[in-house]
C-alpha cells in the first residue's frame, strides 16, 4: 500500500499528540506535518502536499471551517476530515457544503480513525456513527423533526431499493461493498445511483449523503 500523507490541525497539542500516537499504528499513514490553527495550516500547505487533512472545527486566528473553504479553492485534490466533539447538524451541514470528505468526532475517535481514512482514501465520504445516533435524539428532544417536514413531504419518489442504497451511500459503502450487501451486480448499483442522482437533481456523493442525513434515510 502506497504511503499516504496526513498534516494534523487543532489547537490543543495533547490531542495532535494523541491522533499522531493513533495513526504511528498504521505504517501507510506518514504525518507529514502539524499546525496550530488555520493560518499556521495554510502557510504550511505553500510548502507540504498532503493527501488527507485532518482538523478541527473551531480554533484560534482562523477557524477549520474558515482554512477548509480557502482549501478547497486553491488545493481541490487536498481530502479534509474534520475531527470535532460538536455533534450539531448544522456544523456537519456547513462542513459538507464546504466539501469535505469526512467529519469524525472525537469521542469515535480511537475506534473510527482508520475507518475513516480508508473510507476517504477509497474516494468515498465517512460521517462518525455517533453523530447519526445523537442527530436523531437531538431532533426527538428538541423538535427538530418538524423543519424537515416540509422537505419529507416535497421528496421526490424514491423507491425502497434506491432509499437503501442512498442509505448504504451514506454510510460509505463503495458500489461493490453495496453490491454484496443487496446480492446485485456493481452494475445495477451504478445504474441505481445514476437513477438516484437524476431524481433528486444531484452531481456528487456528498449530496447524497447531506440528503440522507436530511431525510432521516440513517
Amino acid at each position: 500500500m502506497e504511503d499516504y500523507y496526513v498534516i494534523l490541525t487543532d489547537d490543543h497539542c495533547l490531542i495532535r499528540h494523541g491522533i499522531r500516537k493513533i495513526l504511528s499504528e498504521l505504517p501507510y499513514i506518514k504525518v507529514i506535518g502539524e499546525a496550530g490553527d488555520g493560518s499556521e495550516l495554510l502557510e504550511m500547505l505553500q510548502k507540504l502536499t498532503p493527501d488527507l487533512l485532518i482538523l478541527d472545527i473551531f480554533m484560534p486566528h482562523l477557524s477549520g471551517l474558515e482554512a477548509a473553504v480557502k482549501i478547497k479553492d486553491n488545493f481541490p485534490q487536498i481530502k479534509i476530515l474534520f475531527l470535532t466533539m460538536y455533534c450539531e447538524r448544522e456544523y456537519l451541514n456547513k462542513a459538507i457544503s464546504i466539501g469535505a470528505e469526512g467529519y469524525l468526532l472525537k469521542s469515535d475517535v480511537a475506534d473510527e480513525l482508520e475507518n475513516a481514512i480508508t473510507t476517504i482514501r477509497r474516494g468515498n465520504h465517512y460521517i462518525s456513527p455517533t453523530l447519526y445516533k445523537n442527530l436523531n435524539l437531538a431532533d426527538f428532544l428538541y423538535g427538530k423533526c418538524r423543519d424537515d417536514l416540509g422537505k419529507k413531504l416535497a421528496e421526490p419518489s424514491v423507491s425502497p431499493r434506491e432509499r437503501e442504497i442512498i442509505r448504504l451511500i451514506s454510510e460509505g459503502n463503495t458500489s461493490r461493498q453495496i453490491g454484496e450487501k443487496l446480492f446485485i451486480s456493481q452494475r445495477t448499483v451504478h445504474r441505481h445511483r445514476a437513477n438516484i442522482l437524476k431524481k433528486l437533481g444531484l452531481k456528487r456523493t456528498i449530496e447524497v449523503v447531506k440528503y440522507a442525513i436530511d431525510m432521516g434515510y440513517n
